[in-house]
């Protein structure tokens, strides 16, 4: 099978996306904030929420998969 810890190989990931996500978030606001807003900043505000949000469950689904999935395939695969 595989090692326990295999589930912390996606902690990088996520770590790297939020750095990521509160780097572009921060701009955005401050672009807003100055009021310098042109239309591609709330595009790119939006799409960067919602790109963030889909990285996150998928890398979420990924560590539970690794920590949980063994148990739980092992236990519907035994019945």
């Amino acid at each position: 099978g595989f090692p326990l810890w295999a589930w912390k190989f996606w902690a990088p990931m996520l770590a790297f996306e939020s750095i990521l996500f509160i780097m572009s978030l921060s701009k955005s606001i401050q672009l807003i904030m100055e009021d310098r807003r042109p239309k591609i900043v709330y595009v790119l505000f939006r799409d960067t929420i919602v790109y963030f949000g889909g990285i996150l469950a998928a890398i979420i689904a990924n560590m539970a998969g690794w920590k949980y999935g063994g148990t739980v395939c092992s236990y519907f695969l035994s019945v």
